[in-house]
């Protein structure tokens, strides 16, 4: 379930950089207590505080790896050159991405 949620170092950054956090989630599952910003939170948080939309895909050409793509403005902004092994890498990664974006505005 933790895979879920945004790692807490990157919460902290999210949320100093405005990110509303109230609006973190909190779950009990199996008798487990979770709480945080979901992965989705932070990817439409972008997208709608800063036009910054994202997504990550594999590509269909070999190696087949995963990549991802930020566009601003209905234009690709940021293409990842880096081939990551899993999807869970590239999202990190642009994650990453997004927030160095907003930090250099």
């Amino acid at each position: 379930m933790d895979n879920q949620f945004v790692p807490k170092e990157f919460e902290k950054i999210l949320i100093s950089l405005g990110f509303d956090y109230t609006q973190r989630v909190h779950l009990i599952f199996k008798e487990k207590k979770y709480y945080g910003i979901l992965w989705q939170q932070a990817f439409d948080w972008f997208r709608n505080e800063y036009n910054l939309c994202s997504w990550i895909y594999k590509r269909a050409s070999r190696p087949y790896k995963y990549h991802y793509s930020i566009l601003k403005d209905a234009r690709v902004y940021v293409e990842s050159d880096n081939n990551k092994s899993t999807y869970e890498e590239a999202r990190l990664e642009c994650l990453k991405n997004l927030i160095e974006i907003v930090k250099n505005k």
